[in-house]
């Protein structure tokens, strides 16, 4: 193979793109919806119309969480609202840059990673 695929700067460029368009897996919670997970009050999508089952879910507090793609700043802040320890790891330079300024946290921020080409 001649030429090098660059499958992850397509990925990311695309994604980047989403989030400048306000995609609807690049819209960060809210302050409310925060202060909600902080009581165990939240839904986590995968996917646009089910909500992930609470029961799937080992407790947060103290848990070691990577949030791999995950930052449109939707489940994250919700784990990190949970008091778990959380680092996320993006593509896109929109989604990573979103996530580490989120206004709304008041527990410790997660940290955060971009890939590197």
């Amino acid at each position: 193979m001649a030429q090098k695929s660059h499958y992850t700067k397509i990925n990311s460029e695309m994604r980047d793109e989403w989030a400048s368009a306000g995609g609807e897996w690049s819209l960060a919670i809210n302050h409310q919806d925060f202060v909600d997970a902080t009581q165990g009050h939240f839904d986590i999508y995968l996917t646009p119309c089910k909500p992930v089952p609470h029961n799937w879910f080992i407790p947060f507090k103290k848990a070691k969480i990577l949030g791999l793609a995950s930052g449109g700043g939707q489940q994250c802040p919700v784990f990190a609202a949970q008091h778990a320890k959380v680092t996320v790891f993006d593509y896109s330079d929109k989604h990573t840059e979103q996530q580490k300024y989120i206004p709304i946290f008041e527990s410790p921020r997660p940290d955060v990673y971009k890939h590197a080409e």
